[in-house]
């Protein structure tokens, strides 16, 4: 009786104005309203400061049961923030795969196949691992994150050579990222397609794109945004953001995952290189010399 009477006389003045006011209950069913400041997991030391300043600490086990529920998650997304005991280190950007494709022109007849364009592609991407030495068991944690990359192409219609910046969201779910467990993950990739135009027909391409180091068409990777989110006590969601590199530019900017564009068809690529000259037409459609003339 004596806790409860001294938490009051040190508590019961907090208003409600402050971030992150909640009322608890004591085990006797008494109510103690307050700001939580701090709260000890090894010793279950609470510590509740007023509006005034007063501090009081005490067991969380003199919690009931709710009210204890709160402050050991009100305490999880505090840990949670602190980057010394939530780590993260990112590895790359990594070169996973790369493949050589050719497309080539096959006009009708015994005409021979045109090599028109060779693309190099390159997978890239990130892995990062994870190292929770929070004290809790993180639950619905979600790792999302952006990767940019630009691709050149000619644009028909301008006639001209044209840069897009293209933007991949992803997003990896956790029911659960267990306390003091470290765990490394390959993250999702992006493609990247160097392109080298080789057909010289000024009737198929503009000439100022076909000449010299005017036939490439180059992709850069640029970086990455990470967010690390979990659900607050108040059901908040707590985020953490960091830029790859860290001198990324913001005019790259966020988009948040989406069940439709997440979706990526990249993932989905042959990765097998394919440089063979393909048949003719003619002979595609089984003709040989013997029936050239039937």
């Amino acid at each position: 009786m004596w806790l409860s009477k001294f938490l009051f006389c040190a508590l019961l003045i907090m208003g409600f104005s402050c971030w992150g006011e909640h009322s608890l209950t004591l085990m006797n069913g008494e109510p103690l309203q307050g700001v939580i400041v701090d709260y000890q997991t090894r010793s279950d030391v609470l510590t509740f400061r007023s509006n005034e300043g007063k501090q009081a600490r005490f067991k969380g086990a003199q919690l009931d049961d709710e009210s204890f529920k709160y402050v050991r998650s009100w305490a999880a997304a505090q840990a949670f923030k602190d980057p010394a005991k939530f780590r993260i280190y990112v590895y790359g950007p990594n070169s996973v795969k790369s493949w050589i494709k050719r497309m080539w022109r096959r006009p009708p007849g015994k005409v021979e196949p045109i090599l028109t364009y060779e693309t190099k592609l390159e997978r890239i991407g990130y892995d990062l691992k994870y190292d929770n030495q929070t004290g809790f068991d993180l639950e619905n944690v979600r790792i999302k994150y952006c990767l940019f990359y630009d691709q050149a192409r000619f644009d028909w219609y301008q006639e001209e050579r044209a840069v897009d910046v293209i933007t991949r969201p992803c997003v990896e779910e956790f029911a659960i990222l267990p306390n003091e467990v470290t765990e490394k993950m390959s993250l999702k990739t992006i493609v990247l397609r160097n392109k080298e135009h080789m057909y010289r027909n000024d009737g198929w391409m503009l000439l100022k794109c076909k000449q010299d180091e005017g036939r490439f068409f180059p992709a850069n990777f640029i970086g990455m945004i990470l967010r690390i989110e979990m659900i607050g006590a108040d059901g908040e969601v707590v985020i953490r953001e960091m830029r790859y590199p860290d001198e990324l530019s913001n005019t790259y900017v966020w988009v948040e995952p989406t069940a439709e564009n997440i979706d990526w068809a990249d993932d989905r690529l042959d990765e097998k290189t394919d440089i063979a000259k393909p048949p003719t037409r003619f002979e595609e459609m089984g003709g040989t010399e013997e029936n050239e003339d039937e």
